[in-house]
């Protein structure tokens, strides 16, 4: 008999999840987060292919959430979360969507923006785009740029969201989720605009890169129904 043999820790019950899919206002969103749970329930998490388990944007090699994690917020799916996780109970899962063009070009100027930002000043006066390894054209065709919607959906339906908002209609929605999950107060913010220039697309070039993302079109098309019902 071993009489310090220590207890497994329990899971932690988490009030929420929140899934950020990129440029989907996922740091504004976090900010009222913050406002709502606290700064010390809150944890940013993103589990990312090549950099690992990042809480609060810091190497994280524990199975179990932190004790006092009331909400969690970032770059994850569902699958991704269980697989990495021990004991993560049923919580309201949230996310929010974009129109999946808009996504894929404000994806791509914020790449570029960070790209520029980091380069020495002698970089900066040659052309960024084939420094950047890649024209426009050559992103939206990217395997990795297509379909990142439900990529980090990975296999989830809009059932099995409590909630699924939508940036354009962002503050309404931000309302409405606040008044379905019961939060007596929130804040707004506005955080982290591409800067930059906005590309043009004609319509032809946004048909084309409407039917690359097919499957995000299919569940955007899905949530916008949904909440045109619940209005």
């Amino acid at each position: 008999l071993n009489l310090f043999k220590k207890e497994k820790p329990e899971a932690v019950d988490l009030e929420l999840i929140s899934i950020h899919i990129p440029k989907t206002g996922g740091s504004s969103f976090e900010q009222t987060l913050k406002s709502v749970f606290g700064k010390k329930g809150f944890y940013r998490l993103d589990i990312k292919p090549k950099r690992g388990i990042l809480l609060n944007n810091k190497p994280y090699n524990s199975r179990l959430l932190p004790s006092d994690a009331r909400v969690i917020h970032g770059h994850f799916s569902m699958k991704k979360l269980k697989e990495n996780f021990d004991g993560v109970k049923n919580a309201p899962v949230i996310t929010w969507l974009r129109d999946p063009v808009e996504r894929v070009v404000s994806n791509y100027f914020y790449l570029l923006g960070i790209l520029e930002e980091g380069l020495s000043e002698e970089l900066q006066q040659t052309n960024i785009i084939d420094r950047m390894g890649k024209t426009f054209e050559e992103f939206v065709h990217f395997e990795g740029s297509r379909n990142k919607i439900s990529r980090f959906l990975n296999g989830m339906e809009l059932e099995d969201f409590t909630f699924v908002g939508i940036i354009e209609h962002y503050l309404e929605d931000l309302d409405q989720l606040a008044k379905q999950l019961d939060w007596p107060e929130y804040e707004t913010f506005y955080h982290n605009k591409t800067k930059g220039p906005k590309k043009q697309l004609t319509p032809e070039e946004r048909e084309h890169i409407k039917q690359l993302n097919s499957l995000d079109y299919a569940f955007y098309k899905k949530a916008l129904e949904q909440r045109a019902a619940r209005q």
